[in-house]
């Protein structure tokens, strides 16, 4: 008894030695390319917020109990994301409070959360969600919308550190994507 005892213990550490270690993920989201222009030369005021009650993503680890994930440069990587996209759709992009702006857009990081169930014996679900929520006005118009990401992702063992930061980034990157093929968004940001 002592011995099975024993064995389903080493096994349990073994399958959760990554629990003990903190993760920071570096966030390395991207958009897609468009070789639209339709900016033309406008002044858009861009300002990117993180909303996230914390830079913690999640714990390694059953019932969150692991060491800590965090994503601190999330809204940079974000903010860098969008200024490339829409400075490369022609537009001059500018501090949000630039008062020469014809139009503008906030951003706001709301979630990224990533959550780890084992399933002993069988394995791990790793669940990510992201949530982004856009602003854009001009001088005619306003347009609000929420973009979210849910995944479920099932491995033998627990995520490494190298799967967390793609899990997260791939998550991210299909929020942006969503928002930058956002038509009536676009609309909205090269109105007069």
């Amino acid at each position: 008894m002592f011995k099975k005892a024993a064995v389903l213990l080493s096994c349990s550490f073994l399958l959760a030695a990554c629990a003990i270690t903190p993760h920071d993920v570096e966030m390395e989201a991207e958009v897609p390319d468009s070789e639209s222009r339709l900016g033309q030369d406008q002044k858009l005021g861009l300002r990117v917020l993180d909303n996230r009650p914390s830079s913690r993503v999640g714990q390694r680890g059953h019932m969150n109990l692991g060491a800590s994930i965090t994503a601190d440069n999330a809204a940079e990587n974000l903010e860098d994301e969008l200024r490339s996209f829409y400075t490369s759709l022609g537009f001059q992009v500018v501090d949000y409070n630039d008062k020469s702006a014809d139009s503008k857009l906030e951003a706001a990081l709301r979630g990224l959360e990533l959550f780890v169930e084992s399933n002993f014996p069988i394995g791990t679900t790793s669940n990510v969600n992201v949530v982004i929520r856009a602003d854009a006005e001009s001088s005619s118009e306003s347009y609000a919308e929420v973009y979210r990401f849910s995944s479920e992702e099932k491995s033998f063992a627990a995520p490494t550190g190298d799967s967390i930061t793609d899990y997260l980034n791939k998550g991210l990157s299909d929020v942006l994507a969503q928002m930058t093929t956002d038509e009536d968004l676009r609309e909205v940001l090269v109105s007069k």
